[in-house]
């Protein structure tokens, strides 16, 4: 994993927001790919983070990427529940300009696929049945 990647989900997870704000260029976009949400600015994107509400926690999972692009998967907890999400990071000289977030649901595969796939819950996240 890069090393801005690291610090990034590091700063998000102590509530570093100095930190966060450091690693972020002065016109960095964060977008939400499911809700088409789009904040746009340091101050904005930290804000935005600082102000999320609860008592949560990130548990890197995945990461694959290089010095200016890394894809992470994480593990989101609050209140006992785990969400699932992938996160694109866009950062060449260790700054980062621009972050996509996906929020996938867990779901149960349609009736169609059953007869090919083998049902591992341990791929899906923590917190499904």
């Amino acid at each position: 994993m890069s090393e801005t990647a690291q610090k990034y989900v590091t700063a998000l997870d102590r509530r570093d927001w100095e930190g966060l704000a450091a690693l972020l260029s002065e016109d960095v976009e964060y977008v939400v790919a499911q809700t088409g949400e789009r904040v746009s600015g340091r101050a904005n994107v930290v804000s935005f983070n600082r102000r999320f509400p609860g008592d949560w926690s990130l548990e890197l999972v995945r990461s694959v990427g290089d010095a200016g692009q890394t894809a992470l998967e994480m593990d989101f907890t609050d209140a006992g529940d785990t969400q699932r999400a992938v996160v694109w990071l866009e950062h060449p000289g260790g700054v980062i300009f621009h972050i996509t977030d996906y929020w996938p649901d867990p779901y149960d595969p349609p009736a169609f696929r059953a007869d090919w796939p083998e049902i591992t819950r341990a791929s899906l996240p923590k917190e499904a049945p």
